[in-house]
């Protein structure tokens, strides 16, 4: 009997949640829908994927919008809005961290989907924070250039 990869909410040291061993092969299939495909470098399975440091994880090119909240803080290069959400409950963006918690309705967006920019891309190989199937690190900030 093959056990199946359940995702529950849970502490990711205890083997809950996606550190679940049975998902590990969930964790490294390649979907091409999710990799740019100018962009050989999301191709490769990463090892080095912050809080999954060690487990085999496929990579994605593409990444939910968190608005533009300034990632770093007030060590960020780049101007954005404050204070920085990524830690918090609520983001003025799409996605976050947490927005499965309070997740944003199309009509909570006032201005029009058509000035929302929902999805972002990436560069696997510049930034470790490019998890496929891991929302602490498919997220973006669109305060930077």
């Amino acid at each position: 009997m093959t056990s199946l990869c359940r995702v529950f909410v849970g502490n990711m040291s205890s083997n809950l949640g996606i550190m679940n061993p049975a998902c590990r092969n969930a964790l490294k299939t390649q979907i091409s829908v999710l990799h740019c495909p100018s962009d050989p470098s999301v191709l490769k399975n990463s090892l080095q994927e912050p809080q999954l440091t060690g487990t085999e994880v496929a990579l994605t090119s593409y990444k939910g919008v968190i608005g533009d909240t300034r990632v770093g803080g007030t060590s960020s290069v780049h101007d954005g809005s404050m204070p920085e959400c990524t830690n918090l409950r609520d983001c003025p963006g799409m996605f976050w961290r947490e927005s499965y918690l309070n997740p944003v309705r199309f009509d909570r967006i006032t201005d029009g989907l058509s000035n929302t920019l929902m999805v972002g891309e990436d560069v696997p190989e510049h930034n470790y924070l490019s998890a496929a199937f891991y929302s602490n690190s498919d997220w973006a900030s669109c305060n930077a250039h």
